[in-house]
């Protein structure tokens, strides 16, 4: 392929051209771009298609032409490409072609698709978007380049050219096809959005006539200034709208109004919904980001600029064309907007410059950055500023209208001015207290005054408020028809700039199911057989006062005595030593406790060494051994394994663990205690194990059936569980080495792998799989990515998020976020361990589960405590009216899956139902 360029000054020297580089006898194709008229141009076209009738012409009229580095006005550029190794060009009217004759044109050379296609759009006449859109789908793969035709800063009309054909509407395009075409687009912009963004409220293709419902040529007075119809669109050409397209911006320069006069055309379709803003560019930032074109040998370069573009850099746009043409030798010109092929995609771009490159041999890079650096200046300062500025605005104002909905859609908000005279309330006020706008408007708070609200509860909030302070709090209300109700209530005290109080917002959240939920737990504090407070009640009083030890007392061989005699008489056995228990620690200031079974928890009332502690419960163990307990004449020797936790924080825990010990140790030892420094050496076996396991791929995904209850079948699902192998070849759970593990940084590997475990496990059973995970792995931005990534690869896979409760949530903003971003991928979310703690209820209020797991401690003894009962219907019941569903866990025996079942339970989990398993077979 070979280039020549020309600037027609005369036809003798056209003519001397061609005869100089015998062109005549050659074939290929010629760029035109024309700034002279219509009847001017007319005659070269004439004479070019005379003396080279082997050639395709192409081009349009321009707003300016460049010619090998040069601009011009009022002239004509030409360019003649040369084809050598087999190129062939069709040039046509788009508009004019017949079906069959477009069908013909793009598939002759048999059955070739075209590789290249050069167009150029008359705007005054055709929307140059709808153009390339049919041109890109009937030849999808095809990079396109062109403008849009220009008439010298007129914005009245503009013309073609095909051929010597002077078309004065519609499109023309030359489709170029071989196999031996190679191509390069190039596009340059270097606009960037300042002020306010608005959305598109009515537009029809290149015309639009409302931003953000108000008329556009109102936005241009407000924010262009009200002269600007003066001179329309030139004075505004350098400010056009920028709208966000896919990972790009998209400029779409004014070329005029619409035929009524009420809205602007553009040089491109705007569409309703489009973010726009107007854009601003900075002359050196354009300058230093352009790049500089090397020359290469047998290549034709074509540059399509923007007569914007132009006008905005005025004298300096020939810096730009020198950088862009002068080395290659390309012809171009300024137009009304540029296609370009961005990464396949065909777009329209307005205040760009695209460089086109075209060759029969592989192309090579041949552009360069320029070293030219873009200093600071005041005109950058100023557009930062008001950038900045405005996008702060709009973040701020859309932040507050998201919590204003956010706020009216979910909590009861009431506004009073500083007297306390109602002045607003919201639909969820009127829906919850019974009364209307109109009756509450005008009236105090007093209306909806419970009277079994205390006096001084008032008086202190009264008290707080008008100190400009905010007050939170429990109240009790009545409704209209004289039911009560609660709300969390907040008052926050409004004042003016001199900072007296102007009104006060009250925001309130119905948590009356909460309330009542929570008086059935607090009846959970107490064991029905023994009337001992139980586990649950121990876990809370460790934590309210400053005590670190505890221990924990096991009847050897209790299941045997209880299998033999019946649960009767183990129930009688329990009694006892219940009775015994409560009657020796009155002597010692110790609380007994009912853990489960045969197993009690001792307490000291006050801090206590580790030492006299354990001399106390090994004096109560001897008394209680000392003799036996008769029941039906029968004597029953009861002995104790015994366990003592010493920790700040983890008494408990440590007691329970050296109580297994203890047990399994059978007679060897009786006692065993568990500390903090003690624990340091389990601390580092364990987390060697670990790591040793992570690296080695010794984790193993066990998998537990989620067996479905209700009258209605719901599909099964399966529990992840994670299981690691060890050196021995020992398989452990989690439970002797999670706690050590979650303060490390291997604990995120372990639940990153098991949902990459579940994820997989999902996909190839195509079950649902539920996962574990605690607030820290919420609170680790690499899991959640994980998370993230998983699920969004992977949209076939069912997974549900088990939110575990071992550890209480403090961050619930961030649990918020995490939820709904992985609801968005079809995820569900479940709180696992619900019923072992007060802060259940407030869980169900920000997280909205779609699963409740209710605690094996209530499940287990659902069958012997009625309160275990009444509090697993309760929770069952405010599941239904929640939507939520019920899964029971530590379902060990068909007696408690029927009871279960009875009270409406939806799934059911344990070894009854299933054990854990490494495969999951269906």
């Amino acid at each position: 392929m070979q280039q020549l360029t020309h600037r027609f000054v005369s036809n003798e020297q056209l003519t001397s051209f061609i005869d100089r580089h015998r062109l005549r006898n050659e074939r290929g194709m010629v760029q035109v771009a024309s700034g002279v008229n219509e009847e001017r141009i007319a005659q070269i076209l004439k004479r070019l298609m005379r003396l080279l009738p082997e050639f395709s012409i192409i081009g349009s009229s321009t707003c300016g032409e460049i010619v090998q580095g040069q601009c011009y006005s009022n002239s004509v550029a030409l360019q003649f490409c040369l084809f050598n190794k087999g190129t062939e060009v069709v040039v046509t009217p788009l508009d004019e072609m017949t079906t069959q004759e477009r069908e013909l044109n793009l598939s002759f050379l048999s059955g070739a698709s075209p590789k290249v296609a050069i167009i150029y759009v008359n705007a005054f006449s055709v929307n140059p978007d709808t153009v390339i859109e049919h041109l890109s789908a009937a030849n999808p793969g095809c990079c396109v380049a062109g403008g849009v035709a220009a008439d010298n800063g007129q914005f009245q009309s503009a013309y073609t050219i095909a051929g010597d054909r002077i078309l004065k509407a519609g499109s023309v395009c030359a489709f170029l096809y071989g196999e031996n075409l190679h191509f390069s687009v190039d596009s340059y912009q270097g606009w960037r959005p300042i002020g306010k963004t608005f959305t598109v409220t009515k537009a029809a293709g290149n015309h639009v006539y409302e931003l953000d419902r108000k008329p556009i040529l109102t936005v241009y007075q407000e924010y262009m200034g009200e002269h600007i119809a003066e001179q329309f669109p030139r004075n505004v050409i350098e400010f056009p709208l920028m709208i966000r397209r896919r990972e790009c911006f998209v400029l779409r320069a004014p070329i005029g109004y619409t035929h009524c006069q009420s809205g602007i055309k553009y040089a491109g379709t705007v569409k309703e919904g489009d973010k726009v803003s107007f854009s601003f560019a900075d002359v050196s930032a354009i300058l230093a980001s352009t790049p500089e074109f090397e020359p290469q040998p047998n290549v034709c370069t074509l540059t399509f600029a923007c007569a914007a573009r132009r006008s905005f850099l005025r004298g300096r746009m020939s810096e730009e064309v020198e950088r862009v043409a002068a080395k290659t030798s390309a012809i171009g010109g300024f137009f009304y907007g540029e296609f370009s092929t961005i990464e396949g995609k065909t777009e329209l771009l307005n205040l760009s410059t695209t460089v086109l490159q075209l060759s029969e041999e592989p192309l090579k890079r041949s552009c360069k950055k320029t070293t030219q650096q873009s200093l600071p200046n005041s005109t950058q300062a100023l557009a930062n500023l008001a950038s900045k500025a405005s996008l702060e605005h709009e973040e701020l104002l859309f932040s507050l209208q998201q919590h204003q909905r956010a706020l009216s859609k979910s909590s009861i908000i009431s506004v009073t001015n500083s007297m306390g005279v109602i002045t607003y309330v919201n639909k969820k006020f009127e829906q919850v207290s019974g009364y209307g706008a109109n009756e509450l408007i005008g009236n105090t708070h007093s209306v909806i005054r419970h009277p079994k609200m205390k006096d001084r509860v008032f008086q202190q909030l009264w008290r707080t408020i008008t100190a400009k302070k905010r007050w939170q709090g429990l109240l009790r209300n009545r409704r209209k028809d004289g039911s009560s109700y609660y709300v969390k209530t907040v008052i926050y005290p409004i004042t003016d700039a001199s900072g007296e109080i102007k009104e006060f917002v009250s925001i309130r959240n119905d948590v009356t199911d909460i309330v009542t939920a929570r008086k059935a737990i607090q009846k959970h504090n107490i064991d029905t057989l023994t009337q001992l407070p139980n586990r649950a009640k121990l876990s809370r009083d460790l934590e309210r006062t400053p005590v670190d030890c505890v221990a924990i007392l096991d009847v050897k061989n209790f299941k045997v005595l209880n299998d033999y005699w019946g649960v009767n008489h183990g129930d009688f056995i329990i009694k006892a030593v219940a009775e015994r228990l409560r009657s020796c620690c009155m002597n010692y200031s110790l609380k007994v406790y009912h853990i489960n079974g045969a197993v009690f928890a001792l307490r000291p009332l006050k801090p206590i060494s580790t030492e006299a502690f354990r001399s106390q419960v090994l004096r109560i163990k001897d008394a209680l051994e000392l003799s036996d307990i008769v029941i039906d004449e029968h004597h029953h020797e009861i002995n104790f394994s015994i366990g003592i936790g010493a920790s700040s924080k983890r008494a408990l825990a440590y007691a329970e663990s050296a109580a297994i010990e203890a047990k399994n140790e059978h007679f060897i030892t009786s006692i065993i205690i568990k500390t903090e420094d003690a624990q340091a050496n389990n601390f580092y076996f364990w987390l060697e194990e670990v790591r040793l396991a992570l690296q080695e791929e010794r984790v193993l995904p066990y998998f537990q059936e989620v067996a479905t209850v209700a009258e209605n079948p719901l599909p099964n699902k399966y529990e992840a569980l994670a299981r690691i192998q060890l050196r021995n070849g020992e398989v452990v759970s989690p439970g002797v080495f999670l706690n050590y593990l979650k303060k490390t940084r291997y604990y995120p590997q372990l639940t990153r792998l098991m949902v990459g475990f579940a994820v997989r496990q999902s996909i190839l059973s195509r079950c649902p799989i539920s996962v574990n995970l605690a607030s820290q792995d919420i609170l680790n931005r690499e899991t959640v990515n994980y998370i993230t990534d998983a699920l969004q690869g992977n949209p076939e896979a069912k997974i549900i998020f088990e939110m575990t409760e071992t550890e209480s949530i403090k961050d619930f903003n961030a649990m918020n976020r995490f939820i709904h971003h992985i609801r968005s991928f079809g995820a569900k979310v479940a709180i696992d361990d619900f019923g072992s703690g007060y802060s259940n209820f407030v869980y169900l209020v920000e997280m909205k589960p779609d699963y409740i797991k209710i605690d094996g401690s209530i499940i287990k003894s659902i069958c012997t405590n009625k309160n275990s009962l009444h509090v697993a219907r309760s929770i069952v019941d405010l599941a239904r009216g929640l939507n939520i569903k019920t899964i029971a866990e530590f379902v060990c025996d068909r007696e408690t899956l029927v009871t279960l079942t009875e009270i409406g339970i939806d799934y059911a989990q344990g070894y009854f139902i299933a054990e854990p398993k490494a495969e999951i077979t269906r």
